[in-house]
């Protein structure tokens, strides 16, 4: 589980390396990216359908582990109910649902 001590006491290497959170995000996973210059941001990844969707969330400490993880939840909601219209023939929905879809 990431904590925000965790977080800031993470060394630089070599190459660039990721630490997850054990949260629940849907399907997805919460991580922090740590590159050989230090920096370090957050990252949501999530499969969909059989593919791989990932985002930059922020970059630490500008974006807390709190904050990293509300928007984490959000997306999650957010690209699951994507994922469900998709999955919905056109044929099964009605026009509202479609227009509302599209706005």
């Amino acid at each position: 589980m990431l904590t925000e001590r965790l977080i800031r006491a993470a060394p630089a290497k070599a190459s660039e390396y990721e630490l997850k959170d054990t949260g629940e995000y849907g399907a997805g996973t919460l991580s922090v990216r740590v590159y050989p210059s230090g920096r370090k941001t957050f990252a949501f990844g999530i499969r969909i359908q059989g593919k791989r969707r990932r985002t930059c969330l922020g970059q630490y400490p500008e974006l807390s582990l709190a904050e990293a993880r509300v928007k984490a939840a959000e997306l999650a909601t957010l690209w699951q109910r994507e994922s469900r219209v998709l999955e919905t023939p056109d044929a099964e929905r009605t026009v509202a649902e479609c227009f509302a879809d599209y706005l």
